[in-house]
């Protein structure tokens, strides 16, 4: 099974279409080098890898290097799809079948580390940020996004979430105006410290409530400067997309649209799931759906306390009031909402999500959470 150079959403969607019904003996095939497109392209290919890897009795990569010494396995691990195959895999070969295993995993762990501490900045490529959590290998909780209290790790709360904040506009937004904006912070602080949290709470047990064998969780954010013509060519195979930046334009005088784009994601359950606590294979399509979009309502929530439920609705405010697109990848359903039409809608009124495409599409693993702000 190949994944492609271009790292895109159809290409993600494709892996977990030839996942379903697969061998669990089918080794993964890897690029070197790869080019991520606008939407969420990196994060959709670390859920197709998750749903691979899940499925696998031993999880097998293979990659284009002739070595460890060629420096192309330092190329991988440094892009997001590389480092989260190298994090999950069992065994990784080269081209000429030689076992890398150890090699890869040593590069993969040392840039984890790197993304785990106080400067994730520094082990991040060009304008973008990139946090990683692999529980499954004890490396559950960066420095930038747990605190320790007494004997006990707990995730940050939402005010210490300002720091996250701070840290994907310093990376993203360096040269831009927006990068002094507070009430951008505060949305992006909100809306990180709701999408995470979610994963922390949720995203480490599987649909039957046992630890996830493989899990990975994560943010990434990056900024995208590209000319409308680009950007209409880079989305044209995703209908959803392509409507949504039709309709963007450069502002503040410049060249290209400038997007922030945030992905967080996870190996857990999601949404219907746990919602419904039950297992994915006991729910229907229809019943799934309907719980996905339960999930957006407001004061939706399994906890008894009744200031709880206000997340999702929180990050949706977020992005009607800027004007924003999310995607959501869970279970059986890939949704959109264009939130541009919605900026008059109250607080708490759920989102119109849509199918991201009408055929039917395989069971990914955990839950992929992408939105796009215009700057």
């Amino acid at each position: 099974m190949q994944v492609d150079s271009s790292l895109n959403i159809a290409a993600a969607e494709r892996i977990i279409r030839e996942v379903e019904g697969r061998a669990t003996d089918t080794t993964l095939t890897l690029p070197t080098r790869s080019r991520a497109n606008v939407g969420g392209g990196e994060p959709a290919i670390v859920q197709a890898i998750l749903t691979w890897a899940a499925t696998q009795e031993t999880a097998r990569i293979s990659s284009y290097a002739t070595g460890p010494e060629d420096g192309q396995l330092d190329t991988m691990t440094g892009h997001l799809p590389g480092l989260c195959a190298a994090l999950v895999c069992d065994r990784a070969e080269d081209l000429n079948g030689r076992d890398i295993t150890e090699s890869l995993q040593e590069l993969a762990v040392k840039r984890l580390r790197g993304l785990q501490g106080q400067s994730p900045q520094q082990w991040s490529r060009g304008a973008q940020l990139e946090v990683v959590c692999a529980d499954h290998l004890g490396w559950s909780t960066p420095e930038t996004l747990y605190a320790r209290d007494d004997a006990t790790l707990r995730l940050l709360s939402r005010k210490e979430f300002d720091r996250i904040a701070e840290l994907v506009m310093a990376r993203t937004l360096a040269d831009h105006p927006a990068a002094s904006d507070q009430q951008l912070k505060v949305g992006l602080a909100d809306a990180l410290y709701e999408l995470f949290r979610n994963t922390d709470e949720y995203g480490r047990v599987d649909d039957r409530g046992n630890q996830v064998g493989k899990s990975v969780r994560g943010i990434h954010a990056r900024r995208q400067s590209i000319s409308r013509t680009g950007l209409a060519r880079m989305v044209e195979a995703s209908r959803p997309l392509a409507d949504y930046c039709d309709r963007l334009y450069p502002r503040e005088n410049r060249r290209d649209i400038q997007l922030l784009e945030i992905s967080v994601f996870d190996a857990g359950p999601g949404y219907a799931a746990h919602w419904l606590g039950r297992p994915l294979a006991d729910i229907d399509r229809d019943e799934e759906l309907a719980a996905i979009r339960t999930c957006f309502g407001k004061h939706a929530s399994r906890k008894t306390n009744s200031a709880a439920g206000m997340g999702l609705c929180t990050v949706v405010d977020i992005l009607r009031r800027r004007g924003g697109f999310l995607r959501l990848r869970t279970g059986r359903h890939s949704l959109f909402a264009d939130l541009v039409g919605e900026r008059d809608l109250a607080y708490g009124e759920p989102p119109d999500l849509r199918p991201w495409q009408e055929h039917r599409l395989a069971p990914a693993s955990g839950t992929l959470f992408t939105f796009l702000l215009p700057l």
